[in-house]
């Protein structure tokens, strides 16, 4: 992948405040390789439309949009913490009761192997005085989702139709090595696609099995 040392020196260079429109351009384009040569990888069998934020400030990023899930994936840089950063927010949130214990078993093996993490977007709405733990954060990425997701539900059926529940992540800081970076990039593509993905696929067979039920 040609790209990958483009990639690192366009940020070395921001790391700097040696910034200027090659910079960004070098930046945003090899960043895009890397989803692409992410997504090749992963064999999945998708369409992706490719997106550019318009840096701002301490921030440069593009992303992913997926034509089957219509869920993102972004790659950025954060020039004020010195972190690369790869996150998809989790759509169709309500049908993560409907995931299988191999699935979960695959993707929190995963997990724990390269450091995912669940970043939720709601606060979560459980009486502080009578469960204050939950307004903690756990190790357990399995437990931050289960209990964000059974508080979200508590919401009427109509609030959650508003509710944006949170996103998978994963980040590296300098101390990371340019080989594990790609790698874990490539990994989590892979198991976040999925992830969303089967939440997807739950609402399409109910949407196919209504559809066939009114012919």
């Amino acid at each position: 992948m040609n790209e990958i040392p483009l990639f690192f020196k366009s940020i070395n260079q921001i790391r700097k405040n040696k910034i200027d429109n090659d910079v960004i351009g070098d930046f945003l384009k090899s960043a895009m390789e890397i989803l692409n040569c992410a997504k090749k990888k992963a064999k999945i069998k998708d369409k992706f439309s490719e997106f550019y934020y318009e840096p701002r400030g301490i921030t440069y990023s593009c992303f992913f949009k997926s034509e089957k899930t219509n869920s993102e994936y972004t790659i950025f840089y954060d020039s004020y913490t010195n972190e690369i950063v790869f996150y998809s927010s989790i759509n169709n949130w309500e049908n993560i009761k409907n995931l299988t214990d191999g699935f979960w078993s695959d993707f929190l093996e995963k997990s724990q192997e390269n450091n995912f993490r669940f970043e939720n977007y709601e606060s979560t709405i459980y009486d502080n005085d009578n469960a204050p733990e939950f307004k903690n954060k756990f190790k357990s990425i399995n437990f931050n989702i289960m209990s964000h997701y059974v508080s979200a539900m508590l919401h009427s059926e109509e609030e959650r139709q508003n509710i944006g529940f949170g996103q998978l992540a994963i980040s590296w800081n300098s101390n990371h090595s340019v080989n594990e970076i790609i790698f874990q990039i490539e990994t989590a593509f892979k198991y976040f696609y999925k992830f969303n993905y089967n939440l997807w696929k739950v609402g399409d067979i109910r949407r196919q099995n209504k559809i066939n039920r009114n012919r």
